[in-house]
């Protein structure tokens, strides 16, 4: 399951990474818009990717709670990146805080790419029970 996790991750890494060099470098409404082209693009076809990889890594009994911890984990970062990058911006101006935010991209693929494991759906969880099958499965 890494693997595609992966390959779709680096679809939305490197939409992210050029759409944030895009709004960084652009002078034009029309690269403005390209640029929120290419983010929408690349986080439609990669957004279910971690969710995924989140399913297969949790037990059964602890997949909610992974994906509780999953979801406040990547949605602070919409509360605090704004911040973050808005008083930045205030500071440096825009070209900055854009190129770090595609940095920021870069290295966290680099660093799932490197280090998270591999996962299946055809093998068991080391922590999971097993399921019960119905009547008439073998």
């Amino acid at each position: 399951m890494k693997l595609p996790v992966a390959a779709s991750g680096n679809a939305l890494t490197l939409s992210h990474l050029e759409a944030m060099v895009l709004f960084a470098l652009g002078e034009s409404y029309a690269v403005y818009v390209l640029a929120a082209c290419v983010w929408g693009l690349g986080s439609g076809i990669a957004g279910p990717a971690p969710a995924a990889y989140v399913a297969d890594i949790a037990p059964p009994e602890l997949r909610g709670r992974a994906f509780g911890l999953y979801r406040s984990v990547a949605d602070s970062g919409y509360i605090v990146g704004p911040i973050v990058l808005g008083w930045m911006a205030g500071e440096t101006g825009y070209t900055l805080p854009l190129l770090l935010t595609g940095l920021l991209f870069l290295t966290t693929a680099t660093l799932f790419l490197r280090f998270a494991p591999e996962t299946g759906r055809l093998q068991a969880h080391p922590l999971s029970r097993p399921v019960a099958r119905g009547a008439g499965e073998h």
